[in-house]
This record gives C-alpha cells, sequence and structure tokens, in this order.
C-alpha cells in the first residue's frame, strides 16, 4: 500500500547551511554525519530513496533548495523516488512555478499550503510554524518547516506549551525540518510516536 510522508528544508546544494549544521552537531559534541554539502545531499538522497517507494507520496514543505533554477530543482527532484508534492517556502517563490516542468520529475502539485487527512489524521502543511491553525481545537495536527533547529523553534516551542497549559486538549505541531528528521522523511504515525523530542538538535542553535 502506497504511504505518505512529510519532510521540510531539504536545501539540496546549500553550502553555507551544511557548514552551519556540521557547526551545530559538533558544539554539542555530536558528530556530524557529514563532511561537505554534496555529502549532506547524498545522504538526504539515500535516506529518501531508502524508504520512500515509486507509488509513496512525499510532501516537501519547503525550501527544496536556496534558490536554485527550476531546471536544477527538476534534476534533484528526478533523483528521489516517488510522487512530490510542494509546499512552497520562503527560497521557493520563484523557483518552483513552472509545474508543467517539473511534473516531469515526479510533482503533482505545488502549493503555498495546505491541508489533508492521512490514516484518519487531520493535517495542515505550512512552511511556517504559526501559533493559530485551523482546526487546532478539533485534534489537527500542524506540519511545519523554516526554523530549523533555531531559538525560534525554541520560542515557538515554549509559546505552544503555554498556550496548552490552558487548553491540554490543543492539537500538536511538529517541525518536520531534515535535520529534525535526521535526514529522511517521516509518516505521520512516525511524526506522533517519536515527535521532536527524537532528534538530537531540539536544544537551540542558529537558523540559516
Amino acid at each position: 500500500m502506497a504511504k505518505n510522508y512529510y519532510i521540510a528544508d531539504t536545501h539540496f546544494r546549500h553550502e553555507r547551511l551544511a557548514e552551519g549544521e556540521c557547526a551545530f552537531y559538533e558544539a554539542r559534541g555530536i558528530p556530524c554525519p557529514f563532511a561537505s554539502c554534496a555529502e549532506r545531499d547524498a545522504l538526504l538522497l539515500s535516506r529518501w530513496n531508502a524508504r520512500v517507494k515509486r507509488r509513496d507520496t512525499v510532501y516537501i514543505l519547503g525550501d527544496l533548495t536556496l534558490s536554485a533554477p527550476i531546471e536544477a530543482c527538476a534534476d534533484i527532484l528526478s533523483e528521489l523516488n516517488g510522487q512530490k508534492v510542494l509546499i512552497l517556502g520562503n527560497h521557493d517563490r520563484t523557483n518552483l512555478k513552472g509545474l508543467p516542468y517539473l511534473a516531469r520529475s515526479g510533482v503533482v502539485r505545488v502549493e503555498p499550503y495546505l491541508e489533508l487527512s492521512d490514516g484518519g489524521h487531520s493535517l495542515v502543511l505550512t512552511h511556517y510554524p504559526v501559533l493559530f491553525w485551523n482546526g487546532q481545537h478539533r485534534g489537527h495536527v500542524l506540519l511545519y518547516g523554516h526554523v530549523h533547529s533555531s531559538r525560534e523553534w525554541m520560542l515557538y516551542r515554549q509559546a505552544l506549551a503555554d498556550a496548552r497549559r490552558e487548553e491540554p486538549d490543543l492539537a500538536m505541531a511538529y517541525n518536520v525540518g531534515a535535520m529534525v528528521q535526521d535526514y529522511r522523511p517521516r509518516t505521520i504515525e512516525e511524526i506522533l510516536a517519536v515527535g521532536e523530542e527524537g532528534c538530537p538538535v531540539s536544544g537551540g542553535g542558529q537558523k540559516i
């Protein structure tokens, strides 16, 4: 049976981000799983294709690359298994507009925001973390990216924790960034089971 997967902030071919992530790991005494941007790209590709099959769908919640031209985006996407749905991030506004071109690389949809149901879970997909989203009082789960392992991520999580003290039934929100998910797409069941606490980078760092 085909599965749905979720990931954000893949940032393929982004040299400065790869350097920043390595520095983040090293500052915490954690071995970095790659030594260069090329190795980071290869790690993402291999972990993606090890679990995603041709009939699966991967929802990419923004920032596929660092504003690479559409030809380069298509080349990257063509190496990744599955059908792809792109949620536009701040680095995707101009380079991911040509859906007919990208369709050759398995892209079936490009949206700024999306709501869907997956395995009985109502999901809201957006690149940016937001404090209020549709259905949050009815169990709709928010998936987002953008903040990487930054201080902004810590502030956002704290704000949601404060809100949940007043409203314990408030729906959860999860950062599905590549670094947070150990550089692999995850199913919603995995996201809900592991959450952000299963990530070695859940402490504050620098946004890149």
